[in-house]
């Protein structure tokens, strides 16, 4: 999932979606968490997310399933991007 990258006018086309938008896009989905950023997804409609626990986000990053409309755990978010965004 692309960030909004508003500095230069060549990679605005190339960053056309941003976060708030996917996440907007995200929450017309049946189940999906109310208060959970979309921050990426794996090209199957299963989204990236940070969950809310009380006042904070998690530091853990989640899997929203679309198809079982589960929110799964799967790493520690600095472990995961210590590794280049790659989900382990």
């Amino acid at each position: 999932m692309p960030f909004l990258w508003r500095r230069k006018r060549k990679r605005i086309a190339r960053t056309c979606n941003d976060i708030l938008y996917e996440t907007a896009q995200a929450r017309e989905w049946d189940g999906f968490p109310e208060e959970a950023p979309a921050i990426g997804d794996n090209g199957s409609g299963d989204l990236l997310v940070l969950v809310r626990t009380g006042d904070e986000y998690d530091d853990t990053l989640h899997i929203w399933e679309h198809e079982t409309r589960d929110v799964v755990a799967v790493a520690p978010a600095a472990q995961v991007f210590q590794r280049g965004g790659r989900v382990p």
